[in-house]
């Protein structure tokens, strides 16, 4: 078992972790030999940014999936580490 899941053993079932991702997906297909084309698509992802924090729509555009393929070790360290400090806190 891979040691940062030996926690794990002691969970009921219902708390074993299920691996995901939280992600905003905007993409524009282009045609990589065309620079206009390629620097038009940025622009236009800038202002969708924008735009959703303008309205105050970014939740609205992130998404929450499974990915079985995901590990532990692909959680970000900042996450892991804020998530130890609310547990730490908790216990307190």
């Amino acid at each position: 078992m891979n040691k940062e899941f030996e926690f794990v053993k002691d969970m009921s079932t219902k708390y074993v972790p299920k691996m995901g991702k939280v992600s905003i997906h905007l993409e524009y297909f282009v045609d990589l030999n065309n620079d206009d084309m390629v620097s038009y698509a940025k622009e236009s992802l800038y202002e969708d940014v924008m735009s959703l924090v303008k309205h105050d729509e970014v939740f609205n555009a992130i998404d929450v999936e499974e990915d079985s393929k995901a590990t532990y070790d692909d959680i970000p360290e900042f996450i892991k580490e804020y998530i130890s400090d609310i547990e730490s806190w908790e216990e307190e």
